[in-house]
């Protein structure tokens, strides 16, 4: 009896939900404005610009991401600061550079590429070793 009584009043709540409209929003809720809806989005950006330290969090944090995944196996190592911050360098070279090709070529004159080419094949040595 309890059950049904139970039964009955979820379906009461569902009725009396009010519908979605077709713009996407509740039937009945009032719209923010243009003004309002930047300035929220500006605040969130603005918030996660102080938690993130300036977006360096990620970049001198352990790992590449502060959340460990669920997906990750049990046995995988994890890598070091030395070798984490050199794999960032050469991330933000490799951005930097795939940008503005002719400075890869400069660079590639200078012998600076075979620097990084080198410090490459030392960080993926060291890691293959743990």
């Amino acid at each position: 009896m309890e059950e049904k009584k139970k039964v009955e009043k979820e379906e009461e709540a569902m009725s009396e939900a009010p519908p979605f409209s077709h713009q996407g929003g509740i039937a009945g809720q009032k719209r923010r404005s243009l003004l309002h809806a930047t300035l929220l989005h500006v605040a969130i950006r603005i918030k996660y610009l102080f938690s993130s330290w300036f977006f360096l969090k990620p970049v001198l944090l352990p790992g590449n991401t502060a959340y460990p995944s669920r997906f990750t196996p049990e046995g995988m190592p994890r890598i070091g600061l030395p070798a984490q911050y050199a794999v960032h360098l050469l991330w933000l070279v490799g951005m930097f550079l795939r940008s503005v090709p002719i400075l890869m070529y400069v660079l590639a004159k200078l012998r600076v590429m075979q620097i990084l080419n080198w410090m490459h094949s030392k960080v993926m040595v060291c890691n293959d070793r743990v």
